[in-house]
């Protein structure tokens, strides 16, 4: 008899493994955004920021998404060897458990970031243009690819 615990974790170990499993496949960062409900308020680039708020909040963008783009480089190795490790025959459930753990450290870590930066992107606002905002942009956490302000 296969324990509950068992399933939850093989289930959570396919979708670390296959992100792409559930949503349509138009491309991960589309099928992402049909599972979330976008949040009320307007992106960065319709909020009129003065010239210096746009300097800084690009700033923010480059510096976050560069060390997005390194975490999200590191978490699709570990899922791959994750993938390689389901099919070796001599890899033990220990091994794989602390494969996926490290998918999921990633995981948190990448949408971490991406509320620090957004709490940073916050701080350069006004209280009048925090109150139109949508934080999430046009979707939800991980970070999405926007257009520069």
């Amino acid at each position: 008899m296969i324990k509950r615990r068992h399933v939850v974790v093989g289930v959570l170990l396919l979708f670390a493994c296959f992100p792409g499993v559930l949503p349509a496949q138009k491309g991960h960062q589309e099928s992402a955004r049909s599972w979330c409900v976008a949040p009320p308020g307007v992106s960065l680039d319709r909020l009129d920021l003065t010239e210096d708020q746009r300097i800084a909040v690009g700033r923010i963008q480059r510096t976050c998404d560069g060390q997005i783009n390194a975490l999200q480089g590191k978490l699709m190795s570990k899922r791959l060897e994750l993938q390689a490790l389901f099919k070796d025959s001599q890899a033990d459930g220990v091994s794989i458990r602390a494969r996926a753990r490290e998918v999921l450290d990633l995981q948190y870590e990448c949408q971490r970031m991406a509320v620090d930066c957004q709490i940073e992107i916050r701080e350069a606002l006004t209280p009048e243009q925090l109150r139109d905002w949508s934080a999430t942009g046009d979707g939800c956490l991980p970070w999405n690819r926007r257009k520069q302000p």
